[in-house]
C-alpha cells in the first residue's frame, strides 16, 4: 500500500508540475502564485501533492482555478484506498473462512 501512495504522490506532482511549467498557475503560496526556478516548482509541487494525499493540507499551498479540481481528486484517492485495502483485506479474511473452500 505504501507503494501506491508513493506513485500518486509523485505522478500528481509532476501533473502539477508539468501545468505549471506550462504556464498554467495551479498553486499559490502565502497568495502569491509560485515563483523560481523549475526546481523551486518541483519541490512545491510534490510537497502540496503529498500534503494533499496524506491530509486534509495545511493551507500554506493552495490550489487555485483547475488546480482545485486536480487536488480534489487525489485527496478524494487518498482516503479511499485506505478504505479499500481494509475492505479487501475483510472480504479476502471472509472468504478464507467460509467451509468448503480451500486455503491456496
Amino acid at each position: 500500500m505504501g507503494i501506491s501512495y508513493l506513485v500518486l504522490m509523485l505522478g500528481f506532482g509532476l501533473v502539477y508540475v508539468l501545468l505549471e511549467v506550462e504556464g498554467i498557475d495551479l498553486l499559490t503560496e502565502g497568495g502569491e502564485v509560485i515563483q523560481g526556478d523549475f526546481l523551486d516548482h518541483l519541490f512545491t509541487c510534490l510537497y502540496f501533492s503529498g500534503v494533499t494525499l496524506f491530509s486534509v493540507g495545511y493551507g500554506d499551498v493552495t490550489p487555485i482555478g483547475v488546480g482545485r479540481g486536480i487536488a480534489l481528486v487525489e485527496s478524494w484517492l487518498g482516503y479511499t484506498i485506505p478504505a479499500a485495502f481494509v475492505i479487501k483485506t475483510f472480504f479476502v479474511d471472509e472468504q478464507r473462512g467460509k467451509p468448503g473452500r480451500t486455503n491456496s
